[in-house]
């Protein structure tokens, strides 16, 4: 075997690695002793040795003032304990004595900032509220979120205050009227039912006019013969929706005079009624999250707990008032009037609605011959998904 002509012996490596120290100590000293030129402020200075953001302070001999040491409530604890100054270097932000400046460096030096004492903190939420923008009768959601505020108590001066950090957004509710464009559609609805003795007579009437319907369900209807009415209304095109648990009955209608805990059930155990009817044991229903809740308009305080159980909350544009006392002629006189894009209100139950059921009789063709189309309040809404409901 050919041997290597060079042995290096251990002198002769330290002596190697201690040239090569030598050589990159010099250089760093060469560098050093570069002088590099900045701008402090609009005037320019040569910096000689350590090249740093206090040496270029010095050098400029500005009268910069540092900051205070401030409680949380604002009170000076310690003078020109606080931020030393405040500097801008090329557009970068610095408080530090120490930074590395290099030629041609463009430097502002204001004042120190004030500088706030140490503290604990201890999160707690904020709760959002709800808001109502527009008007019409196709009411939906934007969700709300909570905000958070933070209890901080100084760590040097004791004192306690609260901070919100994060704000509370409002949950919306946005009421909008339907965009039908040139189509004359309307979009009846009934409340209240189902009833053994109207509603079924009201699908008969909607069969024979080839209608669509909205059936806004009560929970508490929808049991024995009323689950074979909900069914035959399902499997017959029409939408099936919610009305609430029993229209709280206990206080005439008026959900606003409910528990929060109280609300929700109005609204869950109305659509696990109609999820219990139209389910199959080969395929459980999911109920339409479209739904008409009491009386009226919800009003804010209701919405915090109806909004997060549905995708939107329907009104209406026509009322035929046959929850109180109307005749025929006057429903009659209702239906008729309906012009495009409304949503008309009526009852399958509730009350005696033999006139609802009449004037319906007499007022459907009319309408269909003068060009109305009747659709389900989520064909008004665009929203294909709500229709077609079958339980079937």
């Amino acid at each position: 075997m050919r041997k290597s002509w060079y042995h290096p012996t251990l002198g002769k490596v330290v002596f190697i690695a201690l040239a090569l120290a030598f050589v990159v100590f010099a250089a760093q000293l060469c560098s050093s002793a570069s002088p590099i030129h900045v701008t402090v402020n609009g005037s320019q200075y040569e910096l000689r040795g350590e090249k740093t953001m206090q040496v270029a302070l010095k050098e400029s001999g500005l009268p910069i003032n540092p900051g205070d040491l401030i409680s949380l409530e604002g009170n000076v604890i310690k003078r020109s304990a606080g931020d030393p100054f405040y500097a801008t270097v090329n557009d970068e932000e610095t408080v530090d004595p120490d930074y590395k400046l290099r030629d041609g460096d463009v430097i502002t030096i204001v004042d120190g900032n004030d500088k706030l004492e140490p503290y604990d903190a201890v999160e707690s939420t904020v709760p959002f509220s709800a808001s109502i923008v527009g008007v019409g009768p196709i009411h939906t959601f934007t969700p709300g979120s909570d905000g958070v505020l933070e209890t901080r108590t100084g760590q040097i001066s004791g004192e306690v205050v609260d901070k919100q950090t994060v704000d509370p957004v409002d949950l919306i509710e946005t009421r909008s009227e339907p965009v039908v464009g040139d189509r004359k559609v309307v979009a009846l609805t009934f409340d209240g039912g189902p009833s053994i003795a109207y509603t079924e007579d009201i699908l008969d009437i909607l069969a024979a006019n080839n209608v669509k319907a909205t059936f806004f369900c009560r929970g508490d209807a929808i049991t024995g013969e009323g689950v074979n009415i909900v069914k035959r209304a399902a499997a017959e095109g029409h939408q099936i929706c919610t009305h609430s648990y029993d229209d709280a009955e206990l206080m005439n209608g008026e959900m606003s005079l409910l528990t929060a805990e109280q609300l929700a059930d109005e609204v869950n155990l109305g659509l696990q009624a109609i999820a219990d009817a139209l389910s199959t044991e080969e395929e459980p229903y999911e109920p339409s999250r479209i739904a008409r809740i009491g009386v009226k308009d919800l009003d804010e305080k209701s919405l915090l707990t109806v909004a997060p159980l549905i995708d939107a909350e329907i009104g209406w544009t026509l009322d035929t008032g046959d929850w109180v006392y109307m005749t025929e002629d006057d429903i009659y006189g209702v239906l008729m009037s309906a012009s495009a894009g409304d949503v008309v209100r009526m009852h399958d139950g509730g009350a005696q609605q033999d006139a609802t059921v009449a004037a319906l009789k007499r007022a459907l063709p009319k309408l269909v011959k003068k060009g109305y189309e009747f659709v389900t309040v989520g064909e008004l809404m665009g929203d294909s998904k709500a229709d077609d409901e079958s339980g079937e």
